[in-house]
């Protein structure tokens, strides 16, 4: 278990217990435990029962009651559900959830699930989430596979049989998966000519595809998510017959190749280009890592290049108009961006590897060797989002406003300088952070930054990501931390809090898995401690520097809690405290 030791120097305000495993409690009496519950639910009109998993909880002050004997126990290679109670069909199966995740997910031994062998429906995000799970076979009674159901799923195989009649995005993200077949007496969905895809027949749309998938022609539409995070899929062509693609190849990131067929009337990959273009609009919707974009293309769509991993360098043609949201996002890799000269709208003046849109000075995207020049006003949302090879950042005097998650998950930064003669911004005592000098609220730190004394906040997601963050300390004068503040900062093993605290964002520490000693000098808070610090399997331990008999007298309590209050002449375990 986890253990994060807390110290109170001089105040503890009202903070509530935090609870344990899997599920956050407000009273923090009980515990989960690691294995399933079964519940069953008679249905008098279809003669069977529904079976719902759970993951039970116990008092902590009580023995284990009497309806908690038939338990599942955690740390089973293959998992049998039930297929009768007393003596009648299990017909329809669900499963408790926790942030639209299935509780199996909890049990990272399985691999394997046999179903009921009568089941007709699997409800909604029955086994999202479940990455361990590489093996399933579906009854051929089941007529209804529910709303991401299998989502993120490690399933290599699928195998859809005649009984199915609805498939509700039952299988995105199941980035594993080489081989999809539908049974051939099915009358709704087919997996024609071995085409290794879930094809709705009716409609002739192409709703689940994997990377072995080979889109026959006389698909019409490729749907929604279809291909998302098939991250082993390395080439698509599309057939003559397909007049729709829906954002359907998002987190494809081996992509290497891609071909539409030269009769299509609606799609096209001009000049052997390695995207897809859409012929009336000129938008490039799908592009990959050795996409050349030809001259001619006016728009590039949202997420056009999203994940592109492998991408190392971007050439816009002097036919571009518009650059969609997120087009470039995730393309860790960028190390080149050059903008065509004679490009009337975007530019990459001084050779500054980034997409400046020239009207507004906006830069929009920038990569790992960007250098902002000076004239640039606004850095756009997410504009270096997510450049890990980033290592530095140099904001010129211009610089006016820089937008939400502009340098979001930029994890390996150790430089950033502000001029000092920016209005706006400044990197005051050379402390490597971008503080918006009005309102003195630090909006972006990164590993070495020191926060100097007079900031007032420390603005959400400013120190995301900083990987190799390993101490900070706060000052004094800081009065406020905002959400996810300290977010996947992964080797952040202490902190001190010299200042007193008005408000504290939910989850300034979350995923600070190295966390091992919090400081706090005072604390006001009237947020449950699960706020403030999100890990399961968390003891909190606090530091108190008077005596028992000081406490007592300065807080009322609960006793017997799962806080360990250390005085200087000993401990008192409570739950609940706040000044008298």
């Amino acid at each position: 278990m986890k253990k994060i030791k807390v110290l109170f120097i001089m105040a503890i305000a009202s903070i509530f217990m935090l609870t344990a495993c899997y599920q956050k409690n407000d009273d923090d009496e009980h515990d989960y435990l690691q294995a399933f519950k079964y519940v069953y639910q008679y249905d008098e009109k279809e003669e069977g029962y529904s079976l719902n998993v759970r993951i039970p909880w116990v008092s902590k002050k009580e023995e284990k009651p009497e309806y908690l004997k038939d338990l599942v126990p955690f740390g089973q290679d293959e998992l049998v559900l039930p297929s009768y109670h007393e003596g009648k069909p299990i017909l329809e199966l669900s499963v408790q959830t926790l942030n639209h995740e299935s509780i199996l997910n909890q049990d990272k031994k399985i691999k394997h699930i046999v179903l009921p062998r009568k089941l007709k429906v699997i409800s909604d995000y029955a086994f999202s989430g479940c990455s361990s799970l590489t093996n399933i076979e579906i009854p051929d009674s089941v007529k209804i596979i529910g709303n991401y159901a299998f989502r993120g799923c490690g399933l290599t195989s699928i195998n859809i049989p005649s009984s199915v009649t609805a498939i509700l995005d039952s299988f995105s993200g199941c980035s594993s998966l080489t081989s999809i077949k539908v049974d051939k007496n099915n009358l709704v969905y087919d997996s024609r000519n071995n085409c290794n895809a879930i094809i709705k027949s009716g409609s002739k749309t192409l709703i689940k595809g994997c990377a072995n998938t080979v889109i026959p022609n006389g698909v019409q539409v490729i749907y929604y998510d279809a291909f998302l995070n098939c991250s082993s899929l390395t080439s698509i062509n599309i057939p003559e017959s397909v007049t729709a693609i829906l954002d359907s190849f998002s987190g494809c990131s081996s992509l290497t190749s891609i071909n539409v067929d030269e009769n299509n009337p609606v799609y096209d990959s001009r000049d052997n280009c390695n995207a897809i273009i859409e012929s009336e609009s000129n938008a490039l919707i799908k592009g990959c890592v050795n996409t050349v974009i030809p001259n001619g293309v006016e728009v590039i769509d949202d997420y056009a290049f999203s994940d592109c991993s492998s991408l190392t360098s971007i050439n816009i043609p002097e036919s571009v108009k518009e650059i969609g949201y997120s087009a470039f996002y995730n393309c860790s890799s960028l190390t080149s961006i050059i903008v065509d000269s004679n490009n009337p709208v975007y530019d990459s003046r001084d050779n500054c590897n980034a997409i400046i849109e020239s009207k507004s000075n906006k830069l929009v995207y920038g990569c790992a060797k960007t250098v902002i020049p000076n004239g640039v006003e606004i850095i756009g949302r997410s504009a270096f989002s997510n450049c890990s090879s980033l290592t530095s950042i140099n904001i010129p005097k211009s610089v006016k406003e820089i937008h939400d998650f502009a340098f979001y998950n930029c994890s390996s930064l150790t430089s950033i300088i502000v001029d000092s003669n920016n209005p706006v911004y400044d990197s005051r005592d050379n402390c490597n952070a971008i503080i918006e000098s009005e309102s003195n609220v630090l909006i972006r730190g990164c590993a070495k930054t020191v926060i100097p004394n007079g900031v007032k906040g420390i603005y959400e997601y400013a120190f995301d990501n900083c990987s190799s963050l390993t101490s900070i300390n706060i000052p004094e004068s800081v009065t406020q931390i905002d959400y996810s503040a300290f977010y996947n900062c992964s080797s952040l093993k202490s902190v001190r809090i010299l200042g007193r605290l008005d408000y504290v964002g939910m989850r300034i520490f979350e995923n600070c898995d190295a966390l091992e000693t919090i400081e706090l000098s005072a604390f006001v808070g009237d947020r449950n401690v699960s706020y403030y610090f999100t890990y399961p399997d968390l003891n909190v331990y606090i530091f108190y520097s008077g005596t028992i008999e000081e406490f007592e007298e300065k807080f009322e309590f609960y006793e017997n809690g799962e806080y360990i209050i250390h005085c200087s002449d000993g401990d008192i375990n409570v739950r609940y405290w706040r000044e008298k």
